[in-house]
């Protein structure tokens, strides 16, 4: 009997992993801080999201693919943004304010 109870258990816990959302299905968080994007490029899996936030003390705006068009206004420390990537490639985004600050998702 005891072997029994092992043995559901075991298959219980094998059926929780198959069936729990993928490890690929996180979240990462970039940082819009003075004149740069913290880090400058990720890499995330399809079904992952980015989060943007704003860190430094300088106004920024955000462009990219998905971003809502209230985020091209300049602010200093407006609500984050998230944004769920499903399909694979390189999306570049960039702030508009700062030459040069511009940042890469890449999904693979």
């Amino acid at each position: 009997m005891l072997r029994r109870v092992a043995l559901v258990t075991a298959l219980m816990i094998t059926g929780a992993a198959l069936t729990a959302p993928a490890a690929n299905a996180s979240t990462r968080t970039v940082r819009l801080k003075d004149s740069f994007f913290s880090p400058a490029s990720v890499t995330v899996r399809p079904g992952s999201a980015v989060r943007f936030v704003w860190a430094g003390v300088l106004a920024h705006n955000l462009k990219g693919p998905a971003i809502p068009r209230r985020y091209l206004q300049p602010a200093v420390r407006p609500k984050p943004v998230r944004v769920a990537f499903r399909k694979r490639g390189s999306f570049r985004y960039l702030c508009t304010l700062h030459t040069g600050m511009e940042m890469t998702v890449r999904v693979r």
